[in-house]
């Protein structure tokens, strides 16, 4: 979680950072403060909807606060405390990009559940240096719904493109989750699984040594 803490600068506090502070304008018309970035990881209450920071580190002004919070898993999970449970990373869609999930894709014994942005391009190849070629991607899917073409405007010319869901990829695991709100609402989950087989060879290798 990202977070910046505003309260109580003083203007001898040390190594103090302009950021973005919403509703408060300052001089020169921008929605800025003066505080202190901050990277938060919070350990859930499964028996409840609270959660309580576990980790924080503060994010210096020459670092980016994706990267130190992908850091941070990093080192969580490879803890004395977690390096042998199978554990759970939840995060909204402002970790849903690149430099985020490449980090901690890598950790073994991680299970990701990050939204992503309705409309998100994703790729089915993973990212490969090409030394200044054009990079090559493999298939391309949208996060939308259902197949189809879509109308945009270019250099005052209409454009046409046939945008293929998610949806329409095979995956290897699905499950669908019913439940219905306080409010009387149904809501339905999809849990789908699409690993490769490089995916599914370092969770069994991870199994097989959960249970040593």
């Amino acid at each position: 979680m990202w977070s910046i803490f505003f309260e109580s600068i003083h203007r001898v506090c040390p190594r103090r950072q302009y950021r973005h502070k919403a509703n408060n304008v300052i001089g020169g018309n921008q929605p800025i403060g003066i505080g202190y970035g901050l990277s938060l990881v919070n350990l859930a209450d499964l028996s409840s909807s609270w959660s309580l920071p576990f980790e924080v580190r503060r994010v210096k002004s020459n670092e980016d606060e994706i990267e130190v919070a992908a850091d941070q898993i990093k080192v969580i999970c490879e803890g004395e405390r977690f390096v042998r449970s199978l554990n759970i990373n939840a995060c909204d869609s402002s970790y849903g990009v690149a430099k985020y999930l490449s980090k901690v894709n890598e950790i073994n014994n991680l299970v990701n559940v990050i939204r992503l942005r309705h409309g998100n391009k994703v790729y089915e190849s993973e990212y490969q240096a090409t030394g200044g070629a054009p990079q090559i991607y493999g298939a391309e899917y949208r996060l939308i719904e259902k197949s189809g073409e879509k109308s945009y405007q270019k250099k005052e010319k209409t454009h046409t493109k046939y945008l293929t869901s998610i949806y329409d990829k095979k995956v290897d695991e699905y499950r669908e989750i019913e439940r219905v709100t306080n409010e009387r609402k149904t809501l339905k989950n999809r849990i789908t699984e699409m690993a490769s087989d490089e995916n599914a060879l370092q969770r069994r290798q991870f199994d097989e040594r959960s249970r040593v």
